[in-house]
C-alpha cells in the first residue's frame, strides 16, 4: 500500500485515520526508509484488524444461518466454502426428495383409482354373494331340520315295543316303511316341536287327544299297529272281522283273512317278496281298509 492509498483510506474511514495517527504518536522517524517501514507496518496492522473483524462477522452470520459450527484452526474462507458445499448437497437432496414426493403423489392417485375400481367391483358382487350365502344358509337350515326330524322319528320308534312272534324281517320292513312315510310327510318346527301338516299345510290333529297336533309317536303307532307288541284287553282286538266280503276304497276284504299273519300268508301265496314295494303297498292298503271297515279297529296280529 503506497502513501496515496493510505491517504485515500484515511479520508474514507475517519476511524482508521485516528488509529493510524495514534499508532504513529511517540515514534521518531530518523530517515525516509524508517518512515516508509513504519507506514507499511501501520497500514498492514490496520488492514489485518479489519480483515479479522470481517471474517468474524462472516463466521457469525454463517453459524446463525446454518447452525454449522466452524472447525478448529479452519480459515474463514475454508469454513465458508465447506458450508456452501454442504448446503449445495442438501439442496440437491431437497430437489431429489421433491421429485420423489411428486412421484409418490402420482402413485397415490393411481392407487386411489385402483382402490375405487376394486371397491365398485366388490360392491357389485355383494348382492350375488349375499344371495349365494343366503341359499347355502337356507340349505344348511333345511338339512338341520331334516336331521332333527329324523332323530325325533327314530327316538319315537325306540320307545315302542314290537311283536316277538312276527318275523324280524317283517317288523323291520314295517319300520322302514313308516319312517319313509313320515320323512316325506309335510312338517315344520314350532317352538322347537315337530308338527306334521296335511297337503294343504294344515296341522294334523289327533281326535283322540283333544285335537292336539299329532306327534311322531302318535303317527307311528297308527302306521305300525300291526307289528307292535299286543297286550290282551277287553277291547275285542282279537275278534274276527265281519264275515261278509267288503270292498273299501277299491280294496276287497277277504273274510278268510282275519289277522295280519293271514294277510302275510295270502300275500306270500301271490308270490310277493316281503322286501318288495308292491308287498308293502298292498299290505298297508289292506290293513287300512280293514280298519275303516271295522270302525277304526286295528287288524289283529294273529
Amino acid at each position: 500500500m503506497d502513501i496515496n492509498e493510505v491517504k485515500s483510506h484515511m479520508k474514507e474511514n475517519p476511524e482508521f485515520k485516528k488509529e493510524l495517527l495514534g499508532s504513529i504518536d511517540g515514534y521518531v522517524v530518523k530517515s525516509s526508509e524508517e518512515f516508509e517501514s513504519l507506514k507499511s507496518n501501520i497500514a498492514n496492522e490496520a488492514i489485518s484488524k479489519k480483515t479479522s473483524e470481517f471474517a468474524s462477522s462472516i463466521e457469525k452470520d454463517i453459524f446463525e444461518t446454518t447452525n454449522i459450527a466452524k472447525e478448529q484452526d479452519e480459515k474463514w474462507f475454508d469454513y465458508q466454502k465447506r458450508v456452501l458445499g454442504s448446503l449445495g448437497e442438501k439442496a440437491k437432496k431437497v430437489s431429489s426428495y421433491q421429485k420423489q414426493l411428486e412421484e409418490a403423489k402420482a402413485n397415490t392417485s393411481t392407487l386411489d383409482e385402483t382402490i375405487k375400481q376394486e371397491y365398485q367391483e366388490l360392491k357389485k358382487a355383494i348382492p350375488e354373494l349375499e344371495e349365494r350365502y343366503k341359499n347355502e344358509i337356507l340349505s344348511l337350515q333345511n338339512d338341520n331340520k331334516k336331521e332333527r326330524k329324523s332323530w325325533e322319528i327314530s327316538s319315537a320308534i325306540g320307545q315302542m315295543s314290537f311283536s316277538k312272534t312276527l318275523p324280524e324281517t317283517l317288523v323291520d320292513l314295517a319300520k322302514k316303511s313308516a319312517v319313509q312315510d313320515l320323512m316325506t310327510q309335510k312338517s315344520e318346527f314350532r317352538d322347537g316341536k315337530l308338527v306334521f301338516l296335511d297337503d294343504n299345510g294344515e296341522t294334523l290333529r289327533n281326535k283322540d287327544n283333544n285335537l292336539e297336533p299329532f306327534s311322531a309317536g302318535d303317527l307311528l303307532k297308527n302306521k305300525l299297529a300291526e307289528v307292535l307288541a299286543v297286550k290282551s284287553d277287553a277291547s275285542g282286538l282279537g275278534t274276527s272281522p265281519k264275515d261278509a266280503t267288503q270292498t273299501v276304497e277299491g280294496i276287497a276284504l277277504d273274510p278268510s283273512i282275519k289277522t295280519q299273519v293271514d294277510l302275510d300268508r295270502k300275500l306270500g301265496e301271490k308270490g310277493l317278496s316281503t322286501s318288495s314295494d308292491e308287498y308293502i303297498k298292498e299290505r298297508n292298503a289292506y290293513i287300512k281298509g280293514y280298519a275303516e271297515a271295522n270302525g277304526g279297529r286295528a287288524m289283529p296280529l294273529r
